[in-house]
């Protein structure tokens, strides 16, 4: 049998099913005070309002990651070569077509300075020697798009003195071919455990007559070899797959002083491997691979994969001031 409703009790609200008095019975059968189910009831208020208010600006800040940026800051160093690559944006109001539908290019700001004791360019070649700029749209995973070219003859400019002028870009041309090829890895740099981790993923525009290609990781730590490893051997194909990770254990205080090689080698038809190109991803690096030492270095823990154009082993090894390595002549060469 039910007991009657005290003469107390609240009355139920119209068209609910919770009994007369629910509320307020449950609030009577506490044990605790009325000062201390209010205090409960205002910290569960502010609780909730802070995890509202936490989920908002956590909403705010990923939207906020999502927008595109405006400008990509790339810093690249000078290449010890006859080829420079740097981003660069056209003005729009160069872009597009010129009176009478002829095509425009855009313009570019140069800033020359010839240094008269280096031996890349000697003064004798100034006269018959022309300096062509080509822009190229950036892109990470693939080649790069010319968008436009410029041939400047240095024997014309007067290179005793700074110059700075602008020039007119023509239509692009032809990008140069890779000769070595291409070869893709990833980095990933952990400084509170001092570990780097190298992935070689794979490689491309290798030449068709190499028999055994692999890939020799290589550490240099003050110009001296420190750790080697090396890859798998792939057989009769010019685009390896490799997908090879390697981990060294390199301290914090070292990485600055550490010089990381990848290294193209093949059987071909001698008795010994030759190395068929180079890439030095380290301090004393260049272009690209400068680039990418300093975004995995910048963003610690987070791996980054890029292409790298193979240079030629001499090259890459006269600018790490490393000797070559002799080799013994066979009988009857």
């Amino acid at each position: 049998m039910g007991h009657p409703a005290g003469p107390h009790s609240a009355p139920a609200p119209t068209g609910t099913s919770a009994a007369p008095g629910l509320i307020p019975d449950l609030v009577a059968r506490s044990p605790w005070p009325r000062w201390a189910q209010v205090a409960v009831a205002v910290a569960a208020a502010i609780l909730a309002a802070s995890c509202l208010l936490c989920v908002v600006c956590c909403c705010r800040r990923r939207a906020r990651r999502r927008k595109p940026r405006d400008k990509e800051a790339v810093g690249l160093g000078s290449v010890p070569g006859t080829t420079t690559t740097h981003l660069v944006q056209p003005e729009v109001d160069d872009v597009g077509s010129g009176p009478g539908g002829a095509p425009q290019w855009g313009r570019l700001q140069l800033s020359l300075e010839y240094d008269s004791g280096s031996q890349e360019v000697p003064l004798a070649e100034l006269p018959r020697t022309t300096l062509r700029v080509q822009v190229l749209d950036f892109r990470r995973a693939s080649g790069h798009q010319p968008l436009g070219e410029l041939r400047l003859p240095l024997g014309t400019l007067d290179l005793q003195h700074v110059l700075e002028v602008w020039r007119t870009l023509g239509p692009p041309g032809t990008v140069e071919a890779e000769r070595t090829g291409e070869l893709c890895c990833l980095l990933q740099y952990a400084p509170g455990w001092g570990r780097l981790t190298v992935v070689v993923l794979e490689a491309r525009g290798l030449s068709l007559g190499l028999a055994e290609p692999y890939v020799k990781v290589q550490l240099l730590l003050n110009r001296r070899k420190w750790k080697t490893r090396r890859t798998s051997v792939w057989k009769g194909t010019a685009a390896p797959y490799f997908n090879e990770a390697f981990t060294f254990l390199v301290p914090l205080s070292q990485i600055q002083s550490v010089d990381l090689v990848l290294a193209v080698w093949a059987q071909g038809s001698r008795l010994w491997a030759e190395p068929v190109g180079k890439v030095a991803l380290g301090a004393r690096a260049s272009g690209q691979p400068l680039q990418h030492r300093a975004d995995i270095l910048a963003h610690a823990r987070r791996p980054g994969a890029r292409w790298h154009r193979l240079r030629p082993a001499g090259e890459v090894d006269q600018a790490l001031g490393l000797r070559p390595r002799r080799r013994l002549p066979l009988p009857g060469s």
